[in-house]
């Protein structure tokens, strides 16, 4: 049996490169241009002459530090979050108590819902 192709699927998957390759694409081009030239040729403008400029800036002005700062945070985090909570979810799904089945249950129904920012 021979499958058509799905021209919904490819311009759907098209769109979405788009919207992904876009703000990629601003945002390395931005680095390689000075802020007079980002502002007066706008955002999706290519760069008429690249510099290395603002990654020397980043360097010195304490991006160290800051990446430092994030990666103490996020392994320390994750630490707690690996420690604690597989043994507090077996302890909740194999408990017979109703404190338990209710805080189950509450977790379970919360996750139906999305998100707000």
């Amino acid at each position: 049996m021979k499958t058509r192709p799905n021209y919904l699927a490819g311009i759907g998957s098209f769109l979405w490169l788009l919207i992904v390759a876009i703000p990629l694409y601003v945002m390395i081009s931005g680095t390689f241009q000075t802020r007079a030239e980002f502002g007066d040729n706008g955002p999706l403008s290519f760069p008429t002459s690249f510099t290395l400029q603002n990654y020397a800036d980043a360097i010195t002005s304490g991006f160290g530090r800051y990446f430092l700062n994030t990666l103490v945070v996020t392994v320390g985090v994750v630490a707690i979050v690996l420690l604690l909570v597989p043994p507090l979810s077996y302890a909740i799904v194999r408990s017979r108590s109703r404190a338990a089945s209710f805080v189950f249950a509450s977790s379970c129904w919360a996750s139906r819902f999305p998100r707000r920012p």
